[in-house]
């Protein structure tokens, strides 16, 4: 028996899972360029992935580790300290699943331009480019 096939994009936010200090990742870059403080559930990347399931291991989202650097998050204490050894993670929500690269690409382009808007032109921590 077939199981459910799914068709389509999903557009997907990764967002923090803890308080700490998160890589910069900047077009052209390979490594970051630096780390920016995160507070716990802040949006950290916008996304499009064919398979979304797969498109990051539970390893990478608990290291905040989302493009082959290997560069990780970094928890903090409730007094702002580094806790030695611990990363800080990242938590998958969709925006949209299942919808055709058109329409996704449309979708992606607006929730960053949004974001832009709000936090002055700048991208999310984990975003590189606007497509």
């Amino acid at each position: 028996m077939l199981g459910w096939i799914r068709f389509g994009l999903d557009v997907y936010g990764l967002y923090t899972t803890a308080d700490g200090w998160y890589p910069v990742h900047t077009k052209g870059q390979p490594q970051p360029t630096s780390y920016v403080f995160m507070k716990k559930e802040e949006l950290y990347k916008i996304g499009e992935s064919k398979n979304s399931a797969n498109r990051y291991s539970t390893t990478a989202l608990d290291e905040a580790r989302i493009n082959k650097s290997g560069a990780k998050s970094v928890a903090v204490d409730a007094n702002g300290k580094v806790i030695q050894g611990q990363t800080a993670g990242l938590r998958m929500d969709f925006f949209d699943q299942g919808g055709t690269k058109q329409a996704d690409r449309l979708l992606e382009n607006q929730l960053l331009e949004n974001y832009k808007k709000q936090n002055g032109g700048n991208l999310p921590a984990g975003n590189k480019t606007c497509h």
